[in-house]
């Protein structure tokens, strides 16, 4: 009968399992979706397997993923499907369902337990958004519940630390801060066996990852991708980035509340329970809230908060709820009740997910991603839409191919850049993808969007790109970039190159960008600035002046009487114009935007004082806008405007 009665319970339990199973995938397919930042990835996923290496751009060497494991997974599988969305989208869902099995399987201590923490993570939108979306948060997920549950196993203490180093290796060569997660816990556990004993299995489980540094830095050059440069060194104070960090926070409050308060729930459990045990992983849980905080959050609604509510959603699956008088019922229906009332709840969102509010970019500069991208990238959406690609970035993309213009710069490089192909060297004018942007500091210091870190793109930088020449006018940058390039461009085996990068890494070469790292006015000729820009074309286009308060100065090549100047700015932006003779203003206007997009073209008039002593030089200063600003072309015109 005892047997019966045994068998009888697993039989529940195992229908319990396969019923909550079924419902994630039903909930985390009616939200699945790519975003446009996977498409950077996707980019060197399909440039690798039609041959052209582990590259962004395939002249050079250029770490533009975060994601090493991920973009190397779905490598492997894009060259058995030939296809990225559907198949990006099933290995999402795989890993997503498995680290949910292995939550209820593995980590909860009850079918009670178990149930709460998934019903507290299909309740919450961070980790159902992420739960798809193209970026490697899946198999963070995964990897994370694959952790949690080796650290409670009964396993010997060395097969443990090594299967723990082991994981914690997978996760950081997936997301290399991922680490602080899986840091305090593998830390306690090498400690807990004996330092002396334990190291060894711990540096043996650790192997995956060690491999991957040694490869970064041989096959690039730099043993962080190149977006640790890019979004880390911007020259945005702290204090800035801070204040970022907390309107992070605030914001997932805002549309999804339970996310946070279930990560502040497992401290309060862990805490009254006086469950120490749990600690390690609690810490990695802080620490990882710290991170976010450093690097001033995200652009991305919610992301970085998926994989602690994870953890912590394991740690409350671990509770007792036996002994608590209301037993499970009332944390579920509180979870719930969140769950179903929060703003944008994922239990709720169907098809036309993002056609409303949704899709807005808050004034913080956050946005809830999923709704920009849903109605053009959501699975449903696109089942609906017979599988049509009907947004502009995947038609822009398209057009480089044939446009003839093989070095694009673009803002916006996911989809864009991955249609492009791989004939076309394209920029990324926010440095994520680019070796010299990154190191080079973000041009917004008022007005900047986290993540967003626009660069100024040296004169000359873009020739150089198209002749292979050096022509990059600042002497001491263009000296910079030669080591660059030995170091993402050369011979990858060669000793000078090794020299290079161990020269590199170590700062030695960063005196060469002091130029750079100070907010400066450009200094151009009017021979570099005068060709004509058609209107409407894109403000950081290649040949336009991307500018910073300091303004634009061009040096005319001798003093010039013309009355009228013709000029192209930013459409949405506020200049000064000045012109000067022998340093002193003798004519000065105002050139004011107006709503549409790309450059506006104006003509300016000088003043009659101006023109009969004439000027030699003129300046472009930005007074007002939205710290994104740059001039197209200056012209010198024979007659003033009629």
């Amino acid at each position: 009968m005892e047997n019966s009665g045994a068998g009888e319970k697993r039989s529940h339990t195992s229908l319990l399992i396969s019923v909550l199973l079924a419902v994630a995938a039903i909930v985390v397919l009616r939200s699945a979706w790519i975003c446009d930042d996977a498409w950077i990835s996707f980019r060197t996923v399909d440039n690798l397997v039609n041959g052209h290496g582990l590259t962004w751009n395939v002249a050079e060497r250029v770490q533009g993923f975060t994601n090493p494991l991920w973009t190397l997974v779905m490598s492997l599988l894009y060259l058995f499907s030939g296809e990225l969305y559907y198949t990006c989208i099933a290995l999402s869902l795989i890993a997503t369902l498995v680290a949910i099995g292995i939550m209820m399987r593995r980590v909860s201590i009850s079918p009670q337990a178990a149930v709460l923490g998934v019903v507290i993570l299909l309740c919450s939108k961070s980790f159902v958004d992420y739960s798809t979306s193209g970026l490697e948060n899946p198999l963070t997920h995964l990897l994370i519940a694959l952790f949690v549950a080796v650290f409670f196993s009964s396993k010997g203490m060395k097969e443990r630390v090594f299967w723990l180093s082991l994981i914690a290796a997978l996760g950081m060569f997936s997301r290399l801060d991922t680490s602080l997660l899986y840091g305090p816990a593998l830390a306690y556990a090498v400690w807990q066996g004996g330092l002396k004993r334990q190291i060894p299995y711990a540096i043996l489980g650790l192997t995956p990852f060690l491999l991957w540094e040694m490869f970064a830095i041989i096959y690039y050059g730099f043993p962080l991708p190149n977006t640790y440069y890019a979004k880390l060194h911007t020259g945005i104070p702290f204090g800035d980035m801070l204040e970022q960090g907390l309107l992070y926070h605030v914001d997932s409050l805002r549309i999804d509340p339970l996310t946070l308060l279930v990560i502040l729930v497992s401290f309060i459990v862990l805490v009254h329970g006086r469950k120490w045990g749990q600690l390690p992983l609690a810490s990695g849980i802080a620490l990882y809230l710290i991170y976010i905080l450093y690097i001033g959050g995200d652009f991305m609604s919610g992301r970085f908060f998926a994989a602690p509510l994870l953890m912590a959603a394991l740690l409350i699956s671990r509770c007792d709820f036996s002994s608590v008088r209301t037993g499970i019922w009332v944390p579920l229906g509180i979870v719930l009740l969140f769950g179903l009332i929060a703003p944008r709840s994922p239990l709720m969102a169907g098809f036309s997910y993002g056609a409303e509010g949704e899709k807005s970019i808050s004034p913080t500069g956050i946005a809830d991603e999923r709704g920009h991208y849903f109605q053009n990238a959501g699975l449903i959406n696109r089942i609906r839409n017979q599988n049509k690609e009907q947004d502009e970035p995947a038609t822009e993309g398209r057009s480089y191919r044939t446009g003839g213009e093989m070095v694009r710069v673009i803002g916006s490089i996911g989809r864009e850049g991955f249609k492009a192909g791989p004939e076309v060297y394209v920029i990324d004018a926010n440095g994520l993808t680019d070796p010299l942007l990154a190191r080079l500091p973000a041009i917004q210091r008022e007005s900047w969007r986290v993540g967003h870190y626009v660069r100024r793109i040296p004169i000359g930088y873009i020739e150089t790109l198209k002749t292979g020449i050096s022509q990059i006018q600042d002497t001491a940058l263009a000296e910079y970039y030669e080591v660059l390039c030995s170091i993402t461009r050369g011979e990858v085996w060669s000793l000078n190159r090794f020299g290079d990068i161990l020269q590199m890494n170590l700062g030695a070469f960063d005196d060469l960008l002091d130029n750079y790292r100070r907010p400066a006015r450009l200094l151009v000729n009017y021979s570099q600035i005068h060709a004509v820009k058609a209107p409407g074309t894109v403000w950081n286009a290649a040949g336009n002046f991307v500018i910073e308060r300091e303004g634009i100065r061009i040096d005319l090549d001798s003093v010039c009487y013309s009355p009228t100047l013709e000029v192209s700015v930013d459409y949405n932006d506020v200049y000064v114009v000045e012109f000067l003779l022998a340093d002193s203003v003798v004519s000065e206007a105002t050139v004011r935007g107006i709503r549409s997009r790309g450059l506006n073209v104006y003509r300016v008039n000088v003043n009659p004082g101006a023109r009969e002593s004439g000027y030699n030089a003129i300046e472009i200063r930005p007074s007002d806008g939205d710290g994104l600003y740059s001039v197209g072309h200056v012209k010198l015109l024979e007659t003033p405007l009629r």
